[in-house]
């Protein structure tokens, strides 16, 4: 019997989150990284905006790293034993099963090419110093396949709103990302 912190809606409500405060993250990056207050910032404000600028995109390859954990700490591999646990049809098995696989798929170029060589188990000879506004390939790609996998979980698209304050409109995640 999986432990009360692994029930099954436990751990999606929490993919629901990390995907949340993903698509936020990317929001933000996609808004700064035309660096609209340019021709207003200092020399030392461009360099903290193009510092901040990678954390975000580090923070990005991180979380979607990390949603195919394999530890049994929260991730789609643990969401799909424990869903594949409950009584399916085999079309719902089968499809859960296709859609963990394609994110394991798509995240794996993020783990190799770039958390692994550049954030994470860096080699003693590797550079780390920020890799300023360089786009980290095929990012959005992996964000809508994570997207779309919590979607299979569910059995249903999964409307994600950024709520800016009580005067302005919330903003549709997913109409901006068209995913």
């Amino acid at each position: 019997m999986p432990r009360q912190s692994e029930s099954l809606e436990v751990v999606i409500d929490g993919l629901r989150d990390d995907i949340l405060w993903m698509l936020i993250t990317y929001y933000a990056l996609c808004k700064r990284r035309t660096l609209p207050d340019l021709q207003r910032m200092s020399r030392e404000d461009f360099v903290v905006e193009l510092n901040l600028l990678e954390c975000a995109q580090r923070d990005l390859v991180m979380r979607l790293t990390a949603l195919d954990d394999t530890k049994g700490n929260r991730s789609f591999r643990l969401a799909k034993k424990l869903k594949l646990a409950t009584s399916l049809s085999r079309e719902r098995q089968r499809e859960i099963a296709e859609n963990t696989k394609a994110f394991t798929d798509a995240v794996n170029q993020l783990k190799t090419d770039h958390r692994n060589k550049y954030i994470a188990h860096v080699s003693t000879a590797t550079s780390v110093s920020p890799r300023l506004v360089q786009e980290v390939p095929k990012l959005a790609d992996v964000i809508s396949v994570a997207v779309r996998t919590l979607d299979a979980f569910e059995n249903k698209r999964i409307k994600y709103f950024l709520d800016p304050g009580s005067v302005e409109p919330n903003v549709d995640l997913r109409e901006v990302f068209a995913i």
